[in-house]
């Protein structure tokens, strides 16, 4: 019985080359271009060099959107992959709402979400906040900005 299970499991590792394909490239006589899985005379082993490079920092971001009431954080995600983010608010003056630790979430593939909504304690003065918004991959990655990863100015927002 055990035999049979190692042979079950066996099998798929064993077949998995042969999951690998060889792809050649040729020109025929009227100078046609060919990709085929058979070598033909005078083809030639493909191999795909394309690299590939992902720019995340435009793809993950922090919005602010602003209101009568205040001012409403919302992390957009336009990756196709589940994202980590940890959003953090640094020198918050004037602002109800403001949660004291990082707001960290798992962001779902091709969604935002709200994760603050803010307030001015003071109607006649600015509501003053720093964002700063991270993931574990990147730390720009929400806010890009080469010194402190603030949004959108560098020093820090003001209603």
């Amino acid at each position: 019985m055990l035999g049979r299970l190692l042979l079950l499991l066996g099998l798929p590792l064993l077949a998995s080359p042969a999951l690998a394909l060889t792809i050649y490239k040729y020109t025929d006589a009227n100078g046609v271009v060919t990709y085929s899985d058979q070598a033909a005379p005078g083809a030639q082993v493909f191999v795909f060099r394309d690299r590939m490079v992902e720019k995340t920092d435009t793809q993950v971001r922090l919005e602010t959107r602003k209101h009568a009431a205040g001012e409403t954080l919302l992390v957009r995600n336009d990756l196709y992959a589940p994202v980590d983010i940890e959003l953090k608010l640094d020198n918050v003056e004037n602002a109800v709402g403001a949660p004291a630790k990082p707001i960290r979430w798992i962001l779902p593939p091709r969604s935002q979400i709200r994760l603050a909504t803010l307030a001015p304690r003071d109607a006649s003065k600015p509501l003053k906040y720093t964002p700063s918004c991270a993931t574990p991959w990147a730390t720009r990655a929400c806010c890009p900005n080469p010194t402190s990863i603030r949004c959108p100015g560098a020093a820090g927002r003001s209603a």
